[in-house]
This record gives C-alpha cells, structure tokens and sequence, in this order.
C-alpha cells in the first residue's frame, strides 16, 4: 500500500499576529482554540515566547452584562410600579376617610348639631358666629381655599 504525500485535515486556521513591542510575527492557531482563549482569557504565547491573551470581554461577557443590566433595570422599575401602587391604595384609602369625616361634619350640621361644642341648635350658623368665630369661615375664603 503506497503511502500518501500528503494529509488533508479539516481544521479551520486563525491567523494571529503578535502585538508585543516590535514582534509582529503571524502565526496561525486553530479556531476553536481562539474562541476558548477569548472566553477564558487565559495566557499563550507566540512563537517568539511572547506572553499574549485576550484582555477584551467576549461576546458572551457582553451580553452576560447586558442581561445583567436589563434584569436590574427590570426589577428597579417593577418595584418602583408596585411602590406606587401601594402610595395609590394609600392615597385612596385616606381620601375615602376624609369622605367620611366630611359627609359626617354635613350631616351633623345639617341636624344643627355644632362640630366645636356638640349641642344642637336650632341656628347653627349664628351660634358658630357668635360662639366660635374663629372656626367660622366666610364663602369667599372657603371659595379661594377650593381653588388652590
């Protein structure tokens, strides 16, 4: 059996070219191999001896990084949006109460009960005048009150 010239093996090649001061050489590596030293960033050496590695994040680290990102800017703005959810319930929840202390203040009033002294009055409007008129509030001032 006659032996060949020659061997064809399908590798892929990269060519590399030496950045330490004046080398400069080119050389030629094996592709999967440049893949996993820009991944790991681990050390080799040119032909020279020259101490070279990958200093750049690999694609994989940008995107880890990205991802990273997203996933805090994520939880920043969800927690942000329940914060004012619960500020909303809260808000409501207090304009609800004061509702009620308002309803129940017209009401008292209405059944000429005073909101100072609560005792009832045929005249609540002139016993307030006359009783407790630093309470009482004129139209116009409660009208500019209503306004701002």
């Amino acid at each position: 059996m006659p032996i060949p010239e020659y061997v064809e093996i399908g590798i892929k090649l990269e060519t590399l070219t030496c950045g330490h001061g004046g080398c400069g050489i080119v050389f030629a590596v094996p592709s999967h191999w440049v893949t996993e030293r820009r991944r790991d960033h681990g050390s080799w050496y040119c032909p020279n001896g020259h101490q070279r590695y990958f200093p750049a994040k690999s694609d994989i680290e940008l995107l880890q990084e990205q991802l990273a990102t997203a996933n805090g800017n994520l939880s920043y703005y969800r927690e942000g949006y329940q914060r004012r959810g619960r500020e909303s319930e809260q808000l409501e929840r207090s304009l609800r109460a004061q509702k009620a202390v308002t309803t129940r203040i017209k009401r008292r009033i209405t059944n000429g009960v005073c909101t100072e002294c609560h005792r009832s009055f045929a005249n609540v409007q002139r016993h307030m005048e006359k009783q407790h008129p630093d309470q009482v509030v004129s139209a116009d001032a409660a009208l500019a009150t209503r306004q701002d």
